[in-house]
């Protein structure tokens, strides 16, 4: 993005420091090219954030003020971590969420997890679970074809789950089992869901995969 770009965005919160003509964000931080082909960082006022959140931010924070009554929402890995979290928030404020889980046992724990959460909001939306193993093409496909034959909507598609750092492992299908289960398993579901969310874009626009 050009220099007046980003400064046009940020406002205040910046301080030209150069005749810079390129941003990035390198370590959390933004820097600007300088003219001998550096970068270098950019000086803000002290204790200003770059945005109106920052790392101590909490979720209820970020999401305070929404209303997503109506929208329906499926999180991948949403048994734990961010999963878990974002699955909490969009019910809060109102969207009726699919916890699609790889364990049955963990997925039923953090589901009752969720809806004690949840029982002194009149106005969160519903929670349900659905099987998924990501690492294993028919689970995804029964799993988008179940939510295809509903014929219900979908407004967002939070592709969360994934693994790290294992021993060498193949998937059901022969794949890598980090390539397969993060990449090719959330790629086939969002290419099998895609009729359902075109659609729901064509009502209502509000359509977003988050990757």
């Amino acid at each position: 993005a050009a220099p007046e770009d980003v400064e046009k965005r940020m406002g205040p919160l910046l301080e030209r420091v150069g005749d810079g003509t390129f941003y990035r964000i390198e370590q959390g931080q933004l820097r600007y090219l300088t003219v001998d082909g550096a970068y270098a960082d950019v000086v803000r006022p002290e204790g200003v954030p770059l945005g109106p959140f920052d790392a101590d931010s909490t979720a209820e924070e970020v999401t305070a003020g929404m209303d997503l009554s109506g929208l329906t929402a499926l999180v991948t890995g949403a048994n734990s971590g961010l999963g878990f979290h974002t699955t909490l928030q969009l019910a809060r404020h109102g969207a009726r969420v699919t916890m699609a889980v790889r364990d049955p046992g963990r997925g039923a724990t953090a589901l009752a997890e969720v809806q004690q959460a949840l029982a002194g909001t009149p106005t969160a939306g519903e929670v349900a679970l659905a099987p998924l193993d990501l690492a294993d093409l028919s689970s995804v496909a029964a799993l988008a074809d179940g939510v295809l034959e509903s014929g219900d909507r979908l407004d967002l598609l939070v592709n969360n789950a994934g693994v790290m750092a294992i021993p060498r492992r193949t998937t059901v299908d022969g794949f890598e089992m980090q390539l397969g289960t993060n990449h090719l398993g959330h790629m086939a579901l969002t290419l099998r869901l895609l009729p359902v969310l075109v659609r729901t874009a064509r009502e209502s626009r509000t359509t977003r995969v988050v990757t």
